[in-house]
């Protein structure tokens, strides 16, 4: 079973609030426990939430690569071909100095580091 304390890992930056909530509801549904950070700017600010890098999803160290698995078979659904109401939204948002609200699920690369070597550098 996972210690209380044990390190939790980076798996995916995600920038749109559906698909934070469907990638939280597969890794719940797999029985990963999972964490996010900046998740309540991107649901009431999401204007901040490209400068803050997304919504960070975290997980125990021993549940990454069967989160990484999980988030690999993710496939969104396809968008339908509105190109005329694309274009009015992204001109509304352009007249009005807003940015569009941002989108996407980016999966972390697998990366090895060690908190002790993180703690010997310092």
């Amino acid at each position: 079973m996972q210690g209380p304390h044990e390190h939790l890992v980076t798996v995916a930056q995600l920038y749109g609030v559906s698909e934070t909530a469907l990638v939280l509801s597969m890794l719940a549904g797999n029985g990963i426990p999972t964490t996010v950070e900046s998740w309540h700017t991107a649901t009431t600010a999401w204007h901040y939430s490209l400068a803050l890098d997304g919504v960070r999803l975290l997980v125990p160290a021993g549940h990454a690569q069967a989160a990484r698995e999980v988030l690999g078979s993710f496939e969104p659904a396809p968008r339908g071909r509105r190109w005329k109401l694309t274009l009015y939204f992204l001109l509304a948002f352009w007249w009005a100095t807003v940015p569009p609200p941002p989108r996407g699920l980016f999966i972390a690369r697998e990366t090895h580091v060690d908190a002790a070597d993180d703690l010997a550098a310092l």
